[in-house]
């Protein structure tokens, strides 16, 4: 039995997917095996980034989605908050806040037959400045090329309109 590296590769080779023997099976969690002498690039730090998350989302999925504390709702003066905490999305990913987060409803044009569903969502956004060091062709005295080195991840809160007694939408309680 052969099969495509990355998918069960049962061909000899060690692949994700296999130590390429048939009684293993790769679980979709890899990570960075380290050694002296491995120079760091970064699509090894990346690698070490997604093992952690991959960790992070199994724990989460094998919990069930929901909120597991805070998030406290109010509505004062046609502003919707939603207070710091911590949820797991349905994909197992942790959604978390520190601060609260604030809505304003005043563009909203609800009728008699339309409701709001509140939703916290994941959101992630660069930031930061560092100098790009070592890219061809740049000038060196030209002061160089500069990206965002951190991604922040966070919430972000989203309404959505739903109506009552139409087909395909979800009947108020």
């Amino acid at each position: 039995m052969t099969t495509a590296a990355g998918t069960g590769d049962t061909t000899g080779q060690p692949s994700s997917g296999s130590d390429g023997t048939p009684s293993t099976a790769g679980g979709g969690i890899d990570r960075l095996n380290p050694f002296d002498g491995l120079f760091l690039r970064a699509e090894h730090l990346v690698r070490m980034q997604d093992y952690a998350l991959a960790l992070a989302t199994a724990v989460g999925a094998a919990g069930g989605p929901g909120v597991v504390e805070g998030f406290e709702v109010t509505n004062s003066q046609g502003v919707l908050q939603i207070g710091g905490g911590l949820a797991i999305d349905g994909y197992g990913r942790p959604l978390r806040s520190g601060r609260a987060v604030a809505l304003p409803l005043a563009d909203l044009r609800p009728d008699t037959d339309t409701y709001w569903w509140v939703e916290v969502t994941s959101a992630a956004w660069e930031y930061g400045e560092s100098a790009v060091q070592g890219t061809f062709c740049d000038d060196p005295c030209s002061g160089g090329a500069t990206r965002r080195p951190y991604l922040a991840e966070g919430v972000r809160l989203r309404l959505t309109p739903r109506h009552r007694g139409r087909p395909g939408q979800p009947a108020a309680r």
